[in-house]
This record gives C-alpha cells, sequence and structure tokens, in this order.
C-alpha cells in the first residue's frame, strides 16, 4: 500500500527505507530479472532501497551491463561476474551539465565497446 506522508515533510532515511517492506521489494526484484531483464541488456539501476535488493535475483542472467549510483546494489553485485558494473560516484554533490556529459559520453563508448 502506498500512502503519503503527511504535512510535516519527512523523507525516511534510508537505513529505515531499506528494512520497511523487504519481501515486497524482494517479490519486485525477482519479478524484473525474470520477466523483466534479459541477458545482453544495459541497465541503468536507481538509487531506490527497492533496487539494492536485485543482485540476488540477476545470478542467471548473462553479459548484464549495469550502471548505478546505488551503492548497495554495488557492493551485493561487486563479485557477479555475469554483470558488467559500472558505479557513478558524485564526490562533491551535483556535477556541472558539461561535466555530466563527458561522463556519459565515455560510458556508452565503454558499452559500444564490450
Amino acid at each position: 500500500m502506498v500512502s503519503l506522508l503527511e504535512n510535516t515533510n519527512i523523507e525516511f532515511a534510508s537505513p529505515f527505507r531499506y528494512r520497511t517492506h523487504v519481501e515486497e521489494k524482494k517479490v519486485i526484484c525477482r519479478l524484473l530479472a525474470r520477466r523483466v531483464i534479459k541477458d545482453n541488456q544495459a541497465l541503468f539501476i536507481d538509487p531506490s532501497t527497492t533496487t539494492a535488493y536485485l543482485p540476488n535475483y540477476l545470478s542467471e542472467r548473462q553479459n548484464v551491463k549495469v550502471i548505478t549510483d546505488n551503492l548497495q546494489f554495488a557492493i551485493a553485485a561487486n563479485q557477479m561476474t555475469n554483470l558488467n558494473l559500472f558505479l557513478l560516484v558524485v564526490r562533491y554533490g551535483l556535477i556541472p551539465i558539461h561535466y555530466w556529459v563527458i561522463i556519459q559520453f565515455k560510458i556508452l563508448r565503454c558499452l559500444d565497446r564490450s
């Protein structure tokens, strides 16, 4: 069940969100891995707490390129030989747009080479 927060405008911290609705998140990830994600695909995995559970269900996929800024996902997927993992890291807040274009170009070049 999805519900809106009250007018307090508070967003719960990631460790709290990571531990809530765990079974539902695992079901979503299992369905994504079985029905949506295919071999030889390139994916961007967002930093949500749901996608942090996805590596557990990707062991049967082959040659999947994953670009992510989700540290939990990257830690879990780091030793998976069937994934080509690219971790986006921003050191000091937001990257100026011209740097982001350069980073995107380099990522696309890497994906084209493999």
